[in-house]
């Protein structure tokens, strides 16, 4: 037996559901919620009240908008960027699981997807400081979660839609051993410069 939401709970979710899954998670433990059934709780009500689609409703709507695009040798970059702007914008993903539906579309015409290109010396597009991509979410499952299973680990990928990659090869059996040097390396590193 699961854990069952309370109505508070679901209030909460539905009055807030605009706030990132960080902020939301963070305000249903308070709440009552077990901390292993926090993120199930959380998509299970999003999912119900219409709030945000399961990954089969926004892969299906992802399909459906790019069903008319058949890309050729010719397709130019800015065609592809405005197409991932548009899943962007209808499907509410990020930019990555956009390019991730508009790259297998390419893939499945077997037509390689166009490259942005950039003048030499041109700017270059400033990195986020801290982790980023695939190491992100490594790190904050770490973090949310410093004892959590090869399966927890699993179900985390494929929520964010970065389970494969885009030749189909399992991401979560490469990241999850590094997950765990991860905890190590942070509680040594704590031990060492954050104790004196």
């Amino acid at each position: 037996m699961g854990y069952e939401a309370t109505e508070e709970v679901v209030q909460y979710i539905t009055e807030n559901h605009k706030l990132s899954d960080e902020e939301l998670l963070g305000g249903l433990i308070p709440l009552g919620v077990p901390f292993n059934s926090a993120k199930t709780t959380l998509k299970a009500i999003l999912e119900e009240k219409g709030l945000r689609m399961s990954k089969e409703q926004r892969d299906s709507a992802a399909a459906d908008l790019l069903s008319d695009f058949t890309p050729t040798e010719e397709t130019e970059v800015d065609e592809v960027n405005e197409m991932i702007e548009n899943l962007v914008e209808e499907l509410e993903v990020s930019v990555k699981i956009a390019r991730a539906y508009v790259r297998a579309v390419f893939t499945e015409n077997e037509v390689e997807m166009p490259k942005a290109t950039r003048a030499a010396g041109g700017p270059r597009t400033p990195r986020e400081p801290g982790f980023n991509g695939d190491s992100k979410l490594v790190a904050s499952f770490v973090v949310s979660n410093p004892n959590g299973s090869e399966e927890d680990f699993r179900k985390m990928m494929e929520e964010a839609g970065a389970d494969k990659t885009s030749t189909g090869k399992d991401k979560a059996a490469r990241w999850f051993p590094f997950s765990k040097d991860l905890y190590i390396f942070a509680e040594a590193y704590m031990a060492a410069h954050c104790n004196k």
